[in-house]
């Protein structure tokens, strides 16, 4: 059986079983080689708020996806600068809190990514839309999926992303980890399988393919948005391939 013959069922026990399947050690024992499909530590948790779902607050998906990913950076440094991980004290754990809350916060992501890459799950993509993106603002237009959202009126721009997701950085001070990044790859992969939706920079993308005027360097600088999206999109193919491996 190949890890895609086992996806279905997996997806129905949980991110958790198909990450032990995901990071299962070769036949001697040891850890695969590189690239490894290893999946990031994962806690879910919950919202004490309405906040995702359109056209009203809590409605379930109304249309498939065109796009995997987008990645934002949360952008504060007080929490960037925080112990990392996902535990009490960290700075990923406080920006939890703040979007959490039992309050109308307008903003939702999906997952929210420490600097060593663990990830506080707060949102199922499959069924719940976030509210991340904002509105378009200078959207970039050379990218065909972003091209085709704005051409359109009907649905709101966050309705065509699977996943969103905002890690804990700060642009300059804190820039994404490789922890993060390597999370990031993970998730897309994951998520091609999921969606059928090939891995490439129409699927793959980040807050200021969106909102070039208010969000110009979220997640990366503009100067390193496409190599940093490349580097992604790169893990995320070997990712996937290492996924579809056949179990030995």
């Amino acid at each position: 059986m190949t890890r895609r013959d086992a996806f279905p069922a997996l997806m129905a026990a949980g991110v958790g079983a198909l990450a032990a399947v995901c990071a299962s050690p070769t036949s001697n024992g040891e850890p695969p080689a590189e690239p490894s499909a290893k999946a990031p530590r994962i806690e879910k948790r919950d919202l004490a708020n309405p906040n995702w779902g359109y056209p009203k607050p809590k409605d379930p998906r109304r249309i498939p996806p065109t796009i995997l990913m987008v990645v934002h950076i949360f952008g504060v440094k007080s929490t960037a600068a925080m112990p990392v991980g996902i535990g009490p004290d960290s700075g990923t754990h406080r920006e939890y809190q703040s979007v959490a809350r039992p309050a109308w916060t307008r903003n939702s992501a999906h997952d929210y990514i420490a600097r060593n890459g663990e990830v506080i799950e707060v949102l199922d993509p499959a069924t719940q839309t976030a509210w991340n993106n904002g509105k378009l603002d200078r959207p970039d237009r050379n990218i065909p999926t972003i091209d085709a959202i704005a051409s359109q009126s009907g649905y709101n721009a966050n309705e065509y992303c699977h996943r969103e997701v905002e890690c804990t950085g700060y642009p300059g001070s804190h820039p994404l980890t490789d922890e993060q990044l390597e999370t990031v790859a993970w998730f897309v992969a994951l998520d091609s399988l999921a969606t059928k939706l090939e891995i490439n920079r129409g699927t793959v993308t980040t807050h200021a393919d969106f909102d070039s005027v208010n969000r110009p360097s979220c997640a990366f600088p503009p100067a390193e948005r496409e190599r940093k999206l490349g580097k992604i999109i790169d893990r995320a193919k070997a990712i996937r391939a290492e996924m579809l491996k056949p179990e030995k």
